[in-house]
């Protein structure tokens, strides 16, 4: 019997477990119907899974406002009406049941999914931005459920069909049942689990920021995304991300303070924290990767040098320290930082005014932790370049900023 209690009161958000808000059915515009829709064919055409309705979000992203359902609400989830939605919406039916369970006198709804039998769903209606005709939808570790894009991706939906239908096959012919790991060599089913890519994870992310915060209304802002990811990383546990994460910020927290780590909630793949104030979030993902995204204040659309050197200058510090506390100094890091946007911004020199030349400016270094927490004014230098260059600075304001960071950060090692 399903224990619906720790489902709903788990807090952490996977490939097999989804949270809404409460809400009612019978309200719900085409958009959120298609994000049902989404999830449920996302879970079965993955590993099946659990969607919980009654289960918000509180302000820094964590699912834990057990508000429940009404009775409205509850009765609005009547398996017939909705099943006959969701399944209008996909070839072949899904395969899922809906339960009305009440948990410590509260009533939620929860849909429970089981993956496909024999042939994956596509999605055979569009709806608004959330569903596309001819689209195979998937679900991945970060929680995301998103359309199979990837070569890779298709080639094991396709696998998992045929081996479906082999298994179908054998139980008519031999009438015995098999079990997944007896077919062709092992669990073949653990094998095909896709691995994450830091490049898939930092779009969810990133998607997931903008759904729940935007800059301050009539402030001027600039995206900026910071990334750090690397090859062939153990998989950590939450405990140990955590750990490093608090002791990297101890020093400065210019970043990503200490106790923004100590306060990130866990999930399935990261830490992550949402601030409660601020259009900001970032991630530790237990792959070792690192992704903060936040809106950057530009008064009067007007950035200013100094003020990005800061922020840079504090990024290379904190990687430096992140990654010496994960025993990880030696390793070669992608670490790379985007501004976009930035369509009608300026940075400023003295009295000289530069437009930005380009609407998306990226920078990127590969180097270990090791060497950039050895040489932040340089390397903090080698990411502003990129951002210069996208405004048109000429080399000699370029030049000053470079010898300001020298200064800085020699001022700094003195007072040490």
């Amino acid at each position: 019997m399903m224990d619906f209690a720790e489902l709903i009161y788990r807090q952490v958000e996977s490939d097999t477990l989804d949270y809404k808000a409460h809400q009612s059915w019978n309200t719900m515009n085409a958009a959120a119907r298609g994000k049902f829709v989404r999830h449920l064919a996302a879970f079965a055409n993955t590993a099946g899974g659990v969607l919980v309705v009654g289960v918000g979000e509180d302000s820094s992203g964590c699912p834990c406002d057990y508000t429940g359902l009404t009775e409205e609400e509850t009765r609005s989830f009547d398996p017939t009406s909705v099943g006959a939605y969701i399944n209008a919406c996909v070839e072949p039916p899904i395969d899922f049941s809906l339960e009305r369970p009440v948990v410590d006198g509260k009533r939620y709804a929860v849909f429970v999914v089981r993956p496909f039998t024999a042939l994956p769903h596509v999605c055979t209606r569009s709806v608004e931005n959330e569903l596309q005709t001819g689209v195979f939808y998937i679900r991945t570790r970060d929680a995301s459920s998103r359309p199979a894009h990837r070569a890779l991706e298709m080639h094991r939906l396709i696998q998992r069909a045929l081996r479906n239908q082999r298994e179908l096959l054998a139980k008519m012919l031999r009438g015995i049942l098999y079990e997944t790991r007896g077919l062709e060599g092992g669990s073949e089913e653990t094998k095909e689990q896709d691995e994450p890519r830091s490049d898939d994870l930092f779009a969810s992310s990133l998607a997931y920021f903008r759904r729940r915060r935007n800059p301050r209304p009539g402030e001027p802002a600039v995206l900026f995304q910071y990334s750090v990811s690397l090859s062939g990383a153990a998989e950590l546990t939450v405990d140990r991300i955590r750990a490093a994460g608090i002791a990297a910020a101890a020093e400065k927290g210019e970043f990503i303070t200490a106790a923004e780590v100590q306060n990130a909630n866990p999930g399935n793949m990261a830490l992550r924290y949402l601030d409660r104030e601020n259009p900001r979030m970032f991630q530790l993902f237990r792959q070792q990767w690192l992704y903060l995204v936040e809106y950057f204040p530009a008064p009067g659309a007007e950035l200013s040098t100094s003020l990005m050197a800061k922020k840079l200058a504090a990024f290379c510090r904190f990687v430096g320290n992140y990654y010496r506390e994960l025993g990880m100094d030696k390793a070669i890091l992608d670490i790379a930082v985007e501004a976009s946007e930035l369509t009608g911004t300026v940075i400023k020199s003295g009295s000289r005014v530069y437009p930005a030349l380009l609407p998306r400016i990226g920078s990127r270094i590969v180097r270990s932790a090791a060497d950039v927490g050895g040489d932040i004014a340089g390397y903090t230098a080698r990411l502003l370049i990129p951002f210069g260059e996208g405004f048109g600075l000429p080399d000699s304001v370029l030049a000053e900023e470079g010898r300001n960071l020298e200064t800085r950060f020699r001022e700094r090692s003195d007072e040490a």
